[in-house]
């Protein structure tokens, strides 16, 4: 196995192995040309014979923070320990483009990547809460949650 960036070569083994990733799917498939572009961050595949059989990206979101994600490992590789080597490099990466805190985020519901994580020496520091409201229920209910409000009686002024 070997650890490299990846290159626009990569894309469609990569987009092979991410594209059912969770029951919603993935956006790595979307995202991956746009990460390898990117600058101010790294993509790093795993390679077994020149092909791509792991992913992983970093990126600096101030000169002194990064933000790792899009982990992803191949199903056929899954346990072998390819995402802590690629963890790594992009640790050092990091380190050495200047962050001195790297964040990242696991749901809850991913009980293996919080294992993996956590023995790489992450912590964890907040937990995520997601919160949802049905389409329809933000307009303004005159008759339940608000008032009429007559014409306003501010008037616009042409710019200059």
């Amino acid at each position: 196995m070997n650890i490299r960036r990846a290159t626009h070569d990569d894309i469609p083994s990569i987009v092979s192995f991410t594209t059912q990733t969770f029951d919603w799917g993935d956006y790595v498939p979307d995202a991956i040309g746009d990460w390898i572009e990117d600058t101010t961050g790294a993509v790093m595949v795993a390679t077994i014979d020149h092909t791509p059989i792991a992913v992983a990206r970093s990126v600096l979101l101030t000169p002194a923070e990064a933000w790792a994600h899009g982990v992803r490992v191949d199903p056929a590789f899954r346990g072998r320990g390819i995402a802590g080597v690629l963890g790594a490099e992009l640790t050092d990466w990091a380190r050495d483009a200047g962050a001195q805190v790297i964040r990242l985020l696991i749901e809850e519901d991913n009980p293996s990547s919080i294992r993996h994580v956590e023995k790489l020496g992450f912590r964890r520091t907040v937990p995520l809460v997601r919160a949802t409201r049905a389409v329809g229920e933000a307009t303004a209910n005159p008759e339940g949650n608000g008032v009429r409000h007559g014409q306003s009686t501010l008037k616009a002024k042409p710019g200059k």
